[in-house]
């Protein structure tokens, strides 16, 4: 028997626990090692040499300067996520947004390049470290689950909604705070695509799931 409905979601089945238990692995795992050097994209290893594995990859580890700070964040915004909405919305999000962020970035960068920029050409050499999109597309989803542009009048927010509200707008203005460089316009795309993918998978049937009663 599958797991049963309820208004606010589904309850977690074995499935469920398993994207779960494969979430917590994902944070351990970047914590503890990461990938290395080898597996960091650029736009040049995708667009040129056709490493397209490397979109996948970059997503396994964090910037040395800033690890301590990105895993905190990463790992405070991911249990939220997890528990507000279930782990098939926070995969869907943190894959699209990572994947889509990166694919919007370097067709930019190519484009940049094409026209003569010597920056966009720099670029295009340097590492490409994906965790930070993870978490933007994360705050965005937290955003779009509060929503309260579509609630009616007989729905009001609660505290859960009011602080994924605003956990997802600081994240946005921190993003854009420190979205200065090529790469760096994945934050703010990667945080619209957790944004719009959330709000959508949650009115699909068999996503949303909640935690609490």
């Amino acid at each position: 028997m599958g797991p049963k409905t309820r208004p606010d979601g589904r309850v977690p089945g074995v499935f469920d626990l398993g994207l779960i238990a494969l979430a917590v692995a994902y944070l351990v795992f970047i914590g503890v090692s990461g990938v290395g050097s080898g597996f960091y994209s650029s736009t040049d290893e995708v667009t040129d040499d056709g490493r397209v594995w490397l979109l996948f990859t970059s997503a396994l580890d964090v910037v040395s300067t800033l690890a301590t700070v990105q895993w905190v964040l990463l790992a405070a915004a991911m249990a939220f996520a997890l528990f507000r909405l279930g782990p098939r919305i926070w995969w869907a999000v943190a894959i699209a947004g990572h994947i889509g962020a990166a694919v919007i970035s370097y067709a930019v960068i190519e484009l940049a390049i094409a026209l003569g920029s010597q920056s966009a050409d720099h670029t295009a050499s340097e590492a490409d470290y994906g965790v930070s999109i993870i978490l933007a597309a994360t705050l965005g989803a937290l955003a779009a689950s509060a929503m309260p542009f579509r609630r009616s009048p007989d729905d009001p927010m609660d505290a859960g909604d009011r602080a994924a509200l605003w956990i997802g707008l600081v994240g946005l203005a921190g993003m854009v705070i420190v979205s200065f460089g090529w790469y760096d316009v994945q934050h703010p795309i990667g945080y619209v695509i957790g944004f719009l993918l959330c709000g959508w998978l949650r009115s699909r049937p068999g996503w949303q799931m909640k935690f609490m009663d």
